[in-house]
């Protein structure tokens, strides 16, 4: 990352919202890790949304549960039925925002 970039990720962010990223379950566990890097315990409120095309928004949603974030689903619309969104939040503990 150039000084700029990292700067950006120095403060953790209060809102989080991941929109269509998952699809590439390759790029899961580098998500995971910007993820633990800019969401705070008790400040930053995570929104994960997806269309459920597959098993990929559940799949990625328990692996950001295994690495200590509350995540619940919650139904946004019943216009959007085929939508998946998960609201949650880092736990105390081990996710620790670092400056890059």
């Amino acid at each position: 990352l150039s000084s700029t970039q990292a700067a950006w990720l120095a403060e953790p962010f209060d809102v989080v919202v991941c929109c269509d990223c998952v699809y590439r379950e390759g790029l899961h566990a580098p998500l995971l890790a910007t993820l633990r890097r800019v969401c705070a315990p008790e400040r930053t409120v995570l929104l994960l949304a997806n269309d459920e095309r597959s098993h990929l928004q559940r799949r990625f949603a328990d692996a950001v549960m295994a690495s200590h974030f509350n995540l619940v689903e919650v139904n946004v619309s019943d216009d959007w039925p085929g939508v998946v969104v998960h609201r949650g939040a880092a736990l105390p503990g081990d996710v620790q925002p670092t400056p890059a």
